[in-house]
Parts: structure tokens; C-alpha cells; sequence
């Protein structure tokens, strides 16, 4: 019995749960114009593979929310290593996420 809870244990803590803290502004983006984004504050961190979004907070501009979020910039995040699942939960309506200047390799479609 002592063997399957340390599992248990082990298997829960390689999970890490994330707030992404957004700055929400209308940016505008070269090949597709102005659109409204969540500019990722620079002090996230994200190495654990199985990093899950569990909010995103922010002040929005009047009259704008989650919903009207199109992009998600990563600019100068400098320990992003993946990208945290489960964002769309939080910003559903995403067409497209910016990443630059991170330690990103890898995109999986999910």
C-alpha cells in the first residue's frame, strides 16, 4: 500500500498549473493588422512539459474580455520552454499565438 500512494504522489507532482498574467492591448500585427492580445508578462516560467494554464488574468481595455482575445504574445518570456496547455479554456476565441526570443524546440498541435 506505502508503494501506490508514493506513485500517486510522484505522478501529481509532475504537473504544474499556471496563471498567465496578461497586459491586454490592441496590437497590431504586420500581416494581419490590429487585433486584441494578451501580452505575456516576462516572469512566466514554463519547463514542465505537462505545464496546464489554470487562469489568465489581466485588465482588460473597456468593454473587452477573454472572449475578444485573438492572440497571445510570448515575447521576452525568457524561461518558456513549452507552451502551457489548456489556454483556450481561459481565451476560446485564439487564432494565433506569437513566440519570440524563448527556449521553445518543440510545438505539439494540442
Amino acid at each position: 500500500m506505502k508503494i501506490f500512494l508514493l506513485l500517486v504522489a510522484l505522478s501529481v507532482s509532475s504537473i504544474d498549473a499556471f496563471t498567465i498574467n496578461c497586459s491586454f492591448i490592441n496590437f497590431v500585427w504586420p500581416s494581419i493588422g490590429v487585433q486584441y492580445t494578451c501580452m505575456v508578462h516576462p516572469s512566466l516560467s514554463v519547463r514542465n512539459p505537462n505545464a496546464v494554464t489554470t487562469s489568465v488574468r489581466g485588465v482588460h481595455l473597456p468593454g473587452r474580455s477573454n472572449a475578444d482575445v485573438r492572440m497571445v504574445n510570448f515575447h521576452g518570456v525568457d524561461d518558456l520552454v513549452v507552451v502551457p496547455r489548456g489556454m483556450s479554456n481561459f481565451l476560446p476565441n485564439i487564432q494565433a499565438i506569437r513566440i519570440y526570443d524563448s527556449d521553445v524546440r518543440n510545438l505539439v498541435g494540442n
